[in-house]
């Protein structure tokens, strides 16, 4: 079986899962949900569409703006398939976690927590096909982005939590 193949056969997996998991979908539905489907599902779709226009190869590791690690093009799909892995799993995931050590951990957290996450799964995703079409950008010029982003939204959970 080749690459693409593979590939595509754990995507068909991923999507099936998310049908049959329906007790999943019928979660409360707030800001960082919506926000977190958006982003998720913007991210599949790039995948989708970057697949037919990138090289055969594409870099997914660099150091000091050098690519250290060359891959198939099928692996644009591993942004993808992380984002909609923690859009199913990712409550779940940071609850326990949150839970574990916090105690007292608020639900509207947790579903910030995973809107992260999918904020910075689709920088990734963005870098990668940014690189692949030739602009460079510093990872840390993308880690200041994300910072930024995650602090707006952060801000406006302080200010809704004080008025509650």
């Amino acid at each position: 079986m080749n690459e693409s193949n593979y590939m595509i056969g754990i995507l068909r997996n991923v999507f099936i899962f998310l049908i049959l998991r329906g007790d999943s979908m019928k979660k409360e539905w707030n800001k960082y949900n919506l926000a977190s489907a958006m982003i998720a599902g913007m991210n599949v779709l790039s995948g989708i569409v970057m697949y037919f226009l990138l090289d055969n190869e594409i870099a997914i590791q660099w150091r000091g703006g050098v690519p250290t690690s060359i891959v198939s093009k099928n692996y644009i799909f591993l942004f993808p398939l992380l984002a909609v892995f923690f859009f199913i799993s990712g409550k779940i995931i940071l609850r326990f976690v949150s839970y574990k050590w916090f105690k007292d951990v608020k639900q509207i957290l947790v579903d910030y927590f995973n809107m992260f996450l999918q904020i910075i799964f689709v920088t990734c995703q963005l870098y990668v096909i940014l690189y692949a079409f030739g602009l460079r950008i510093t990872i840390e010029s993308i880690f200041f982005i994300e910072i930024i982003i995650g602090c707006v939204f952060g801000m406006k959970l302080i200010k809704k939590d004080k008025r509650h």
